[in-house]
């Protein structure tokens, strides 16, 4: 969306947070290394545009009609699996994962995460993802191949990719799942 506001495709508005006259938000102010920010709190600093830290000064609004036409015009993205509709519909859940998949576990308040991550080492550099199969995923979760794809089913167990007629999970994802788990337990 940042880069249709930067085209010049979606009109942007500002109004301070206290009330007053709606300034346009010129399009330069959208070329951004990251906009994040500023979607997050709907606000910025129109002085200080391009500081992320700078105090919030105005409340972002867009054109309706120009959004709404530019959102029916995008590609449906595909079925989602019900792990996407959950971090969807349950924002705290996408932000336990996100959080999890980055958090470095230490491993004297973590043993089982320990043991874990000791059997594994990271993707090679400039090999690209490793994928495991299924029978390398139950080994490292120790829970049987029905509990996986249960797991799935309900939505809380990375998806495979299929490659042909058989189905890998990357490794990243796995790992990522076992530190959701593990911060899970830690958290409460």
């Amino acid at each position: 969306m940042a880069h249709m506001f930067a085209i010049g495709k979606l009109d942007t508005f500002g109004r301070p947070l206290g009330g007053g006259e709606v300034v346009t938000i010129p399009m330069a102010h959208w070329e951004l290394d990251d906009p994040l920010p500023r979607f997050a709190t709907g606000a910025f600093n129109l002085k200080h545009w391009w500081e992320a830290s700078a105090e919030l000064t105005h409340r972002i609004f867009v054109d309706t009609k120009q959004f709404d036409r530019w959102l029916a015009s995008l590609q449906p993205l595909g079925p989602l699996t019900n792990r996407q509709v959950e971090a969807i519909l349950d924002p705290q859940k996408r932000a336990v994962r996100a959080i999890a998949s980055d958090a470095t576990v230490k491993a004297s308040s973590q043993a089982s995460f320990d043991e874990a991550q000791s059997q594994l080492s990271p993707d090679p550099p400039g090999v690209g993802p490793v994928l495991m199969t299924l029978d390398e995923v139950c080994d490292l979760t120790r829970r049987s191949s029905s509990t996986i794809y249960t797991s799935m089913e309900k939505g809380i167990f990375p998806e495979p990719i299929k490659l042909g007629s058989s189905s890998r999970w990357l490794k990243s994802e796995v790992l990522a799942y076992i530190a959701e788990q593990v911060a899970k337990r830690g958290g409460s």
